[in-house]
């Protein structure tokens, strides 16, 4: 019997130190048997056969072990209550039969499969995996209570410490705000753009400064150490910094915001990442930003720097929030069809796109629909479904633009964004990421300003024209491998645009493609980007390589072949890190076979020595791995190790 408990947690990747539900240190208990994340997942899709009427799941790592979550809604979606269903046993060290019919009524998919959910958990593999708790909203507490047993915290330790106060601290700010649903903050109304009450200012503080003080201590005692998701610990903390900042800026406390921008401290390379985003733009334009690091080193450089404040910053994440549209018109007075109220009324509307609709100009849509979406906003999830038209224009430059919409819904910050470009069509519009642009039909006129694309005119062959050269020139002259490694996991972004950018240049501009590609290897080196150790990142510029000069990529692959394989033979199906491992592997497949999509095989290109070496120790290793008995508790991996076994099959 002991020999079969023993084999079977083998079997889920994790071993028994003495005994389950006792342990000297509940820290590393949790470490070492905790099933991950990706097995409770694997066990919940293969236990719950459709999706629930009326409601959704979650996941919860409590100390008791893992429980799936319903999470029950009513009539306009909002959560009304959260059941807890026992799914794994910290003290048994088992998965749990797993009888959800009791709790809930099914949904009944005749006419397709049905839908579980399941895979939609799937994004938060890494922080479940991380964090000692997860996923309920005592969470932080539970963490805190947990940890202060113990004077010899790890990094980890103090970073989870460091995320349940900033967590916490945002809660007091904007309750329920990025799934923050901690049930001190159940009563606080999140507001726009308004101040709230000095004692939810003091515990905002008060938290705050406790996070930073633990990021501040792990710093001084582990300067090395690479947190979760920002793996350099300065850019992290400077995050922080600045997050904060803006939480306090939102409920009308500059003064307080100043104190955490003027401790804010950015690197050298990442203040000049944010100015050559900047400098790309053209005066008085808007820039559309995304997530942290794309915005954050930005607002320091504008709002401590003072450096190109003309430069309208506008983040669509945060454009999901009333609070922050009525912040940014009222901070960069910009002009708007909608005002505070519509905002609040827009966060709760979905729009879908009707092909059937005549074409009407965008903002004369916009004030026809404002006095509707109040109603719709406050009825059922049915009734706040608002139509709006696949086909409509807008002035933008002196030039009225088509746009045309997909079927997808359309959200708050989508129809915010479509109001500034036909509210200020004297101003320019850029953005950082090309999907800002691409999931409301404006791609067709999107070309390439180096590190950034702008929204033209006029549509745009390739997104490309005499302009995406001359700012590619630009990026190109400022590169250096010092400016990369101080962006540290940003680099391959950043690399990335340039051979997007490089590769996208039209072939009546080959002279000029040629020689900007000439440039870019002098100043960078194959030999210098492989130091970065990134896979992604040299497969993409075996991509660029292959595309300019093919000699030279079989250089790369030969240099790179000792690498690759050892990545491979160090590959096993019980890393912890199989899931990221496999994505390499992925990348080492797409290098060695010029096929960058894993679809087909390519009859185009031909196999030298150096690739069939590499390729066969690939197949061999992926093969061993999907005939692993722990794929079978990995289902997400398991999947992409299919797809490629069939792909190197191709080759074979």
């Amino acid at each position: 019997m002991k020999l079969f408990v023993f084999l079977t947690c083998l079997l889920f990747g994790h071993l028994i130190p003495n005994s389950f539900g006792q342990s000297n240190d509940e820290r590393q208990f949790i470490r070492d048997n905790f099933p991950r994340y990706q097995e409770v997942l694997t066990y919940l899709n293969e236990n719950i056969k459709s999706g629930c009427n009326d409601c959704y799941f979650g996941v919860a790592k409590k100390p008791d072990g893992y429980h799936l979550v319903i999470k029950e809604a009513n009539e306009i979606g909002e959560v009304t209550s959260r059941t807890y269903v026992p799914v794994w046993s910290a003290k048994s060290g088992t998965f749990l039969p797993l009888d959800i019919d009791h709790y809930l009524t099914m949904k009944e998919e005749a006419d397709q499969p049905p839908d579980n959910g399941i895979s939609r958990l799937w994004p938060d593999n890494d922080r479940y995996d991380f964090m000692l708790f997860h996923g309920y909203p005592e969470w932080a507490n539970d963490s805190k209570k947990l940890l202060s047993k113990y004077k010899d915290l790890s990094s980890q330790d103090y970073e989870i410490l460091a995320r349940a106060a900033a967590e916490m601290a945002y809660a007091y700010i904007h309750p329920g705000i990025f799934g923050n649903n901690f049930e001190f903050a159940k009563d606080f109304v999140d507001g726009n753009y308004e101040t709230i009450s000095p004692d939810r200012l003091n515990q905002f503080m008060k938290l705050a400064n406790e996070a930073l003080e633990y990021w501040r201590t792990i710093m001084e005692n582990d300067p090395n150490y690479t947190p979760l998701v920002i793996k350099d610990l300065d850019v992290k903390i400077a995050h922080d910094y600045m997050h904060f900042y803006g939480a306090l800026l939102s409920v009308q406390q500059p003064t307080l915001a100043k104190d955490f921008l003027n401790e804010a401290r950015y690197g050298s390379s990442y203040i000049q990442y944010a100015k050559n985003l900047l400098d790309a733009c053209s005066k008085n334009s808007f820039l559309f930003t995304n997530g942290d690091t794309d915005s954050y080193p930005i607002w320091y450089v504008q709002d401590k720097l003072g450096y190109r404040k003309d430069v309208i910053v506008m983040n669509m994440s945060l454009m999901q929030t009333p609070w922050y549209l009525t912040m940014s018109k009222n901070r960069h007075r910009y002009r708007s069809t909608l005002q505070a109220n519509d905002y609040a009324d827009l966060k709760f509307s979905y729009f879908l796109p009707n092909s059937d609709s005549p074409e009407v100009p965008f903002k004369q849509w916009l004030i026809k629909t404002n006095d509707s979406l109040r109603i719709a906003s406050s009825g059922t999830l049915s009734q706040r479904i608002v139509e709006m038209p696949a086909n409509f224009n807008l002035l933008y430059q002196g030039e009225t633009i088509k746009i045309k919409l997909g079927r997808q819904y359309k959200a708050m910050a989508d129809i915010a964004l479509f109001d500034i470009i036909a509210s200020n069509p004297d101003r320019s519009v850029f953005a950082t990421s090309p999907g800002n642009l691409v999931d409301i039909g404006l791609w067709e006129q999107t070309a390439t300003r180096g590190s950034i694309f702008e929204f033209s005119s006029e549509e745009v062959h390739a997104n490309a024209d005499q302009h995406s050269i001359e700012h590619l020139q630009k990026v190109i002259d400022r590169l250096s491998l010092d400016y990369l490694k101080g962006l540290g996991q940003l680099s391959p972004d950043q690399l990335y645009t340039i051979f997007y950018s490089l590769s996208r240049l039209p072939d009546s501009e080959r002279e000029d493609k040629i020689k900007l590609f000439e440039i870019f290897v002098q100043k960078l080196p194959y030999q210098e980007i492989v130091q970065f150790e990134n896979i992604d990142l040299i497969q993409l510029l075996s991509t660029l390589y292959q595309e300019f000069d093919p000699k030279l990529n079989n250089e790369l692959k030969s240099y790179y072949a000792s690498i690759a394989v050892d990545k491979i033979e160090h590959t096993h199906a019980a890393n912890k890190s199989i899931a990221d491992d496999i994505e390499d592997l992925r990348a080492i497949y797409k290098m060695y076979t010029d096929n960058v999509y894993l679809i087909e095989h390519n009859p185009y290109y031909e196999l030298t020595a150096t690739d069939t070496a590499v390729l066969d120790t690939l197949y061999a290793k992926v093969k061993s791995i999907d005939h692993s008995e722990i794929m079978k508790n990995l289902a997400w991996t398991a999947l992409k190790v299919h797809e490629l076994v069939d792909a190197l099959e191709k080759y074979r």
